[in-house]
């Protein structure tokens, strides 16, 4: 290389540098990682051996780039990488090596395998195939004549691609052309073989496991019929063909297969052997009995009879022999009664006197005793039966219930038998009367019924003055019927058991105060009376002077369409069956509007409400407002509301406390519909919108308790801006607080 081209020899290994990642040398733990010879070392091809002195190597691959300066371009990996797995618990360290690559003077062009050099081919690759103008030196090319051209090569799998094998394939049939990357699996196996010089083209490479063909358990088996299953135990089955013997082979992937073969079992007929057919003088035995097949039991006594049963399929066939020189003597047997216990005679001979031999009926009443005779000169059996001693059980009878079990003994409980506690029910005492003798008598299970009576007896909810039907609380004991009545309300709370109990007549009465004054206890179902304290007033209005006595209200003060309460629960805000109508303000058939009339704004009243319970509402009666405090606002014209110093109110989204909660206000606090807000003209001029903000003419103790700072409109803090919608179909809690 002459002195011109060094500046750029070391521009370009200067330029290399900076990428190479020197490893972390530091001592080890025995158990750890170490990365092998291979780290560090510069290659071209992905290395495939060294890549570790201590533990297992993961696949390599690359990382980090190089990116070309001119008159260098391109962007290509820096380094190969690999991790090294210990085999026990300790550390995994990673490894690296610099990638080496050609670099040309210009523009790189990976696609093509032929690269014209411009300027002189500077740093190291590996061999390429190349025209007599490239200098190689250890196998390496050094430089190119100016202008020349060197051959890159692609990679090419080698002979272990595709073929079978029992274990990795070895380095030197991986690639015919390139690198061969670390081989991974356990079978099958892959690896790459990577281009060299200005080739990037790789080829992926493989070889399967080797899978050698081997008979399975069915192989060299006898069998009555051709065998389905255990055929092979490595390789894949062919078909069985063969009508017995039956033959199939094993195969492999490669060349070698099995042979396999299973026989088949042939029949064998019963044959009777050389008795069959003699007369004998005694019954025939061993290999008399038959000459192919299995001896049945010889059966009589002459003549004799038996079988000699075939195998595999095959037939049975029967055989005899007869006595010679008349029947052989046969000793007497005592039959199935002898030794037993019976109660009549008649029972003893139905039992079983003789087997074998013969006896006269026995009579009399007991114990028995009889004589079995022989036959033919053979002996007799002499046999007995006991009297029978048996007795069942049997249980006193208990009418009526009892609070106590009255029978615990075999005298209280049983006539007959011996008294066994048999564990009680809810409903009854039980016991067992045990028979006994020989044979063992019968059990009797014996009952006494309980007292099981429950008397009914009123609830809380009796004796109570509430403002509708009680649902709770109805009974203490027994059932409750249904509440009948609109007020006073009745129902009864009845027994049950055994006898049967009492039936109790229970009541409450309807609420007719329209709330308990202070100091007083308060009765379920009903609220406290307000105080200057402790209080809410909901308005149907801010306006007033209207001139019209149909609707309006003013905050902060009562009048006939303002419904102020004390504390307590209220589950219903206002009654659901009011009718809506769009009609102009009605006659005396109506109790209120929905908006003044005339309407403040201009124009006809818009709708009213309609009295439509039976009985008719009493919008006036105060107990009428202290059950439904949202009642004089009870269609979109909930405008204001005034919560007292002293209480916390809560608003839920439903009736009965449900959907979660709307808003809570605490007092002092003066709250107005948004609607109202003052950019709205309708203001200008009011003098009650005036004093509402400016406290004006309020009277003293509304001014001392509601100072200006408490009043607020409803989208500050509320989360609710539109308080039109929060009249009806709600529930609330006034708490004093």
């Amino acid at each position: 290389m002459n002195s011109t081209r060094l500046p750029l020899t070391i521009a370009l290994f200067a330029t290399l540098a900076i990428f190479i990642v020197i490893a972390d040398h530091k001592p080890a733990r025995a158990a750890d990682g170490v990365c092998g010879v291979a780290a560090d070392a510069p290659s071209h091809g992905r290395p495939n051996s060294n890549l570790c002195s201590v533990g297992t190597s993961t696949p390599v691959n690359t990382t980090g780039n190089i990116k070309g300066t001119p008159p260098y371009t391109g962007e290509v990996p820096a380094y190969w990488s690999w991790r090294c797995n210990p085999s026990g618990a300790g550390a995994t360290v990673d490894c690296t090596a610099p990638v080496k690559y050609v670099f040309c003077g210009g523009t790189m062009n990976p696609s093509s395998p032929w690269q014209s050099c411009p300027n002189d081919l500077i740093a190291v690759s590996p061999a390429w195939s190349s025209s007599s103008n490239c200098t190689f030196s250890g196998g390496m090319v050094k430089e190119a004549t100016l202008g020349n051209t060197c051959k890159s090569t692609a990679g090419q799998c080698g002979a272990a691609n595709g073929v079978p094998a029992s274990t990795a394939p070895p380095a030197n049939s991986l690639c015919a052309q390139g690198f061969a990357s670390g081989v991974s699996g356990s079978g099958p196996w892959s690896w790459t073989c990577d281009g060299i010089g200005g080739s990037y083209i790789d080829d992926h490479c493989n070889a399967p496991l080797l899978i050698v063909g081997a008979c399975g358990p069915a192989n060299g088996t006898t069998v009555s019929s051709k065998p389905t299953s255990g055929l092979c135990s490595s390789g894949s089955p062919t078909t069985v063909s063969g009508s017995g013997p039956w033959t199939w082979d094993c195969n492999g992937n490669g060349s070698a297969n099995a042979s396999c073969s299973a026989n088949k079992i042939l029949p064998i007929n019963g044959a009777c052997g050389p008795a069959n057919g003699q007369d004998l003088t005694a019954a025939p035995s061993g290999g008399d009995l038959c000459s192919a097949g299995s001896a049945s039991t010889v059966a009589g006594t002459g003549p004799w009879s038996w079988t000699c049963s075939g195998a595999n399929g095959g037939s049975d066939a029967s055989c005899s022999a007869t006595l010679c020189g008349g029947p052989p003597p046969v000793d007497a047997a005592c039959g199935p009664a002898d030794g037993q216990t019976y109660a009549t005679a008649t029972q003893v001979n139905a039992g079983g006197l003789c087997n074998p031999g013969t006896s006269a009926n026995v009579s009399g009443s007991g114990p028995w005793n009889w004589t079995c005779a022989g036959e033919n000169g053979g002996s007799n059996a002499a046999c007995s039966a006991a009297v029978a001693t048996t007795f069942n059980g049997s249980c006193k009878s208990y009418g009526g219930t009892y609070s106590s079990q009255p029978a615990s003994t075999t005298s209280s409980g049983c006539t007959s038998g011996t008294y066994v506690d048999y564990g009680n029910t809810t409903a009854a005492w039980r016991w067992q009367c045990a028979g006994g003798g020989a044979p063992t008598g019968s059990t009797a299970t014996c009952t006494a019924l309980k007292v099981t009576t429950v008397n009914g007896v009123c609830g809380s909810a009796n004796g109570t003055t509430v403002s509708s039907a009680p649902t709770s609380n109805l009974c203490s004991t027994g059932t409750a019927s249904a509440v009948s009545g609109t007020g006073p309300w009745n129902w009864s709370c009845n027994g049950s058991g055994t006898p049967a109990g009492t039936n109790a007549s229970c009541s409450a009465a309807k609420q007719t105060a329209a709330c308990i004054p202070q100091g007083q206890p308060v009765p379920p179902g009903q609220t406290q009376c307000p105080t200057a304290a402790c209080h809410i007033q909901v308005s149907g209005l801010i306006f007033s002077g209207t001139g019209n006595s149909c609707c309006g209200s003013v905050v902060g003060e009562s009048d006939i369409y303002s419904s102020t309460v004390g504390a307590g629960d209220y589950p219903q805000s206002a009654p659901t069956d009011l009718v809506s109508n769009g009609d102009a303000c009605p006659g005396p058939d109506y109790s209120y509007c929905e908006f003044s009339c005339p309407d403040p704004l201009g124009g006809n009243c818009p709708g009213y409400v309609a009295n439509t319970a039976n009985p008719p509402y009493d919008f006036s009666s105060s107990s009428f407002m202290q059950q439904y405090p949202f009642s004089r606002a009870a269609f979109y014209t909930f405008d204001a509301i005034v919560v007292g110093s002293d209480v916390t109110l809560t608003i839920y989204n439903g009736e009965n406390y449900s959907g979660g909660v709307l808003t809570t206000i605490v007092g002092p606090k003066v709250v107005v519909n948004e609607f109202w807000n003052p950019s709205s003209s309708i203001f200008s001029g009011n003098s009650y919108y005036q004093n509402w903000r400016t406290q004006g003419t309020w009277n003293t103790t509304v001014q001392q308790q509601f100072p200006l700072s408490t009043r607020i409109w409803s989208n500050n803090p509320s989360p609710t801006k539109n308080m039109h919608t929060w009249s009806r179909g709600r529930s609330l809690k006034v708490q004093c607080n």
